[in-house]
């Protein structure tokens, strides 16, 4: 109907000027036939110069200046209709782009926890030799396919740190790592009752990560993208400073227990477990001093630390002389074993107060 109306008022416009411009000629010619002794170039003079031509060229010239002005006005709409358009296709865009980024951070979520729950049931007896061989090179390959994802949460979320995303890292890579080491063990050692006790470890740490981690990794991702939609559409209310609130405190629950379980693999994880010898030995206690160091001046380059090159000349020395050195697990199994125990504990606190909680 609008469309209708808008063509009928363009024709009337359009036509009352060319009907106007119809009317002056004919007038022209009246004049004409009423002055014959005049040439035509003084009856086109004097009928310029009448009263006639000022009315009608008054109704002629109105007509045309209010086409332009609906004209204008019409151009100036159809921008503004065409600016909303492609802002409302950038949001559709974008949140689209933010909704993948959640899909793939759940897709590579579950293949890690398929992974190393395929490891944590493994058995020498049941599956086969090859199997083992299979898993440790999925684990070893799985942190290439998930860095496209790690790069997302920066472009995709702009309202998340570096430091807000590398929280999800240091629990995705504890699994991983855990994980590793648990195969590597299965692969190399024919002690069952170590295996077994690894293995429990391992199902210790994927549940106690996977509540303490995974749905709040997603709940931040979610909260996230709900404010950067408010925030696009320029919608800056209570609801916003709420989501804020709620996303700031999802990730002071992972930040503690960040800290916490750093502090742990410090002080319980000892390097290169899995390899011995004097120069190993030399190696980690070089080690120990570079990491002291690294933290009282953590903005200086490497080289600068005094022992840097004894520090390198230990590393080459060891590499050289111990084989398989880089295939090593990079947590002890001791580590893995305190790890499954101390992450078990809070699992079992936390099931204590949820039954302390229910009704009599």
């Amino acid at each position: 109907m609008r469309n209708k109306l808008g063509f009928g008022g363009a024709a009337f416009w359009i036509g009352l000027p060319l009907g106007l411009l119809v009317v002056l000629v004919i007038a022209f010619i009246i004049y004409k036939e009423a002055n014959p002794s005049d040439n035509i170039w003084v009856q086109l003079w004097n009928y310029l110069e009448s009263g006639t031509l000022n009315v009608v060229a008054a109704g002629l010239i109105i007509p045309i200046i209010l086409l332009v002005l609906e004209s204008r006005f019409k151009i100036v709409e159809a921008i503004k209709q065409n600016r909303l358009v492609r802002e409302r296709r950038r949001r559709e865009e974008a949140r689209e782009r933010r909704w993948e980024c959640i899909e793939r951070t759940s897709h590579m979520w579950n293949q890690l926890w398929s992974i190393t729950s395929e490891v944590a049931h493994y058995r020498k007896s049941r599956d086969k030799e090859r199997a083992i061989e299979d898993l440790l090179t999925r684990l070893d390959t799985f942190p290439s396919s998930a860095e496209d994802v790690v790069n997302m949460w920066y472009y995709r979320f702009p309202n998340l740190t570096l430091e807000d995303t590398s929280l999800f890292l240091v629990f995705i890579n504890t699994l991983l790592d855990c994980a590793r080491t648990v195969a590597y063990c299965i692969q190399e050692s024919e002690n069952s009752e170590e295996i077994s006790k690894l293995q429990d470890s391992l199902t210790s740490i994927q549940s106690r990560i996977k509540t303490a981690v995974h749905h709040p990794m997603i709940y931040v991702l979610k909260d996230s993208m709900e404010l950067l939609e408010l925030r696009d559409a320029g919608e800056s209310s209570d609801k916003e400073q709420k989501i804020v609130s709620r996303i700031k405190g999802w990730l002071y629950v992972l930040r503690n227990v960040t800290t916490d379980m750093n502090r742990q693999e410090k002080k319980r994880n000892k390097i290169l477990s899995f390899v011995d010898g004097k120069e190993v030995e030399a190696f980690r206690k070089a080690s120990g001093k570079f990491e002291d160091w690294i933290r009282a001046h953590p903005n200086k380059n490497v080289k600068d630390f005094k022992g840097y090159g004894e520090f390198k000349r230990l590393y080459d020395k060891m590499a050289c002389e111990k084989c398989g050195l880089h295939q090593c697990p990079t947590f002890s199994k001791e580590y893995v074993i305190y790890l499954g125990g101390w992450l078990g504990f809070q699992d079992r606190l936390d099931e204590l107060i949820q039954r302390a909680q229910l009704p009599e």
